[in-house]
């Protein structure tokens, strides 16, 4: 999605008065034609790249001069193979994460030590102890507690650094994922408290009318799904017609939790079951979440088939 703080990075538009309407900018402004393609996030980090923040503030790390040559050339590797598999517009990869056995617990950890106000305490997370004793065993090693210990502030997280960064190092425009948002990780510390309004039982969620909530007041230019592990399913899109809006849509197509490179012909069928409901200048096409933890010639390819699929896609509706 693209946020007002976002559009100057993105080629954008100017600021806008709280009396102006809202404007609706697609993807497919941004890189120049439609069913433009790009990722969740994070990507698999090369091999030979071993340096780990660790909790260090990015900028002090910058300054020793093998952890920034390491950095740049990982960062520019990791915009290279979007690039070089035909995505439009490449993530900076999040080679910021520090490697955690093939899990993606940094999505929590980074900004669990990085924000002011938070601890990682070195026990195992009471919120993974609820999926499970398998799990537990499986990562409970590398999910560690997070838990508030005061007022919570901006820390050394350190956003827009890391943007910059990317950006010096990418050949075209390149997007940049935040990791885990205040909703997400709010849900892993141990000290949140969530209150809810009444009549709405503990442990129930109302999904019913969620879909209408997003299309009429969520204040953001697009949303994505992830649709390739849910197979695509009609009654979904169908809710794009029942409910209209001029928000664009992402379109998750690659399942990110299986090693199988998807099809471009299947990726394509997906699609065309959501442009029966929502026009092409406003959706475009992504992975289901970030890459981290999968192979990188996997993550590679399965990129390579996207970019594939919105070819045919185009060719499809009359472009390119």
């Amino acid at each position: 999605m693209i946020r007002d703080d976002d559009r100057a990075s993105l080629g954008g538009t100017r600021s806008r008065t709280a009396a102006e309407a809202p404007v609706t900018r697609q993807l497919s402004d941004v890189v120049g034609h439609l069913l433009p393609t790009t990722q969740v996030g994070s990507y698999p980090r090369p091999h030979w790249n071993h340096f780990d923040l660790g909790g260090e503030d990015i900028r002090v790390a910058l300054r020793r001069a093998d952890f920034a040559e390491a950095f740049a050339d990982g960062v520019r590797a990791m915009i290279g193979d979007q690039v070089d598999a035909g995505i439009d517009l490449p993530t900076d990869g999040h080679l910021w994460y520090d490697r955690h056995d093939g899990v993606i617990s940094s999505f929590l950890l980074y900004p669990a030590e990085h924000l002011d106000g938070i601890a990682v305490v070195p026990e195992t997370s009471t919120v993974m102890t609820g999926f499970g004793d398998q799990t537990v065993a499986a990562f409970g090693n590398t999910w560690n507690e997070v838990v508030v210990t005061g007022e919570i502030g901006r820390g050394t997280m350190h956003l827009a650094q890391l943007w910059r960064a990317a950006r010096a190092v990418s050949p075209r425009t390149v997007k940049f994922c935040s990791g885990m948002g205040p909703a997400n990780l709010g849900g892993w510390l141990t000290d949140h408290i969530c209150h809810l309004g009444s009549g709405v039982p503990v442990g129930v969620t109302p999904y019913g009318g969620f879909h209408e909530m997003v299309a009429r007041d969520l204040q953001v230019d697009a949303v994505e799904y992830a649709f390739a592990e849910t197979g695509f399913p009609e009654d979904d899109f169908a809710l794009w017609s029942k409910y209209p809006s001029e928000k664009g849509l992402g379109i998750g197509v690659i399942d990110i939790k299986k090693l199988v490179v998807e099809s471009p012909e299947q990726i394509v069928a997906g699609v065309r079951r959501a442009l029966a409901h929502v026009p092409p200048e406003r959706i475009h096409l992504t992975t289901d979440c970030g890459q981290f933890a999968l192979p990188r010639q996997i993550a590679r390819g399965k990129l390579a088939a996207m970019a594939e699929a919105a070819r045919i896609l185009r060719a499809e509706i009359g472009e390119g």
